[in-house]
């Protein structure tokens, strides 16, 4: 799957295999009571993008990742489930989100930014 569009949306958890993201601006948005797991590696072959999660629902990224810029969390949970799961990107998050590590083993060495 390619995500060239302005944005997703889950309202049940699918299957989904996305092999890069191709755009400036991508938001992938999750409701309440849905976790979207993405196990295949998203990579940015064209340079920096930006990947926005909303939504209060939980976004589980769980592939060794390879895109580059930044993962703006502006609502609801974000899980990691692999040391590369957020690439060569900073993460900001923004007020009231979670960063849910889902293994005990995981060592992030991104950059994060706390907003308010």
């Amino acid at each position: 799957m390619l995500f060239n569009g302005p944005g997703i949306e889950f309202n049940n958890n699918i299957a989904l295999n996305p092999d890069f993201v191709d755009h400036i601006g991508v938001t992938l948005s999750v409701v309440q009571g849905v976790t979207q797991s993405i196990n295949n590696v998203i990579s940015s072959p064209n340079g920096p993008v930006t990947l926005t999660k909303d939504g209060i629902g939980t976004l589980a990224l769980n592939g060794a990742n390879t895109l580059q810029g930044e993962i703006i969390l502006s609502e609801g949970v974000l899980q990691v489930g692999h040391n590369s799961a957020l690439g060569d990107s900073t993460l900001r998050m923004l007020n009231n989100t979670v960063l849910k590590f889902g293994d005990n083993n995981l060592a992030l060495c991104n950059s994060i930014q706390l907003d308010s």
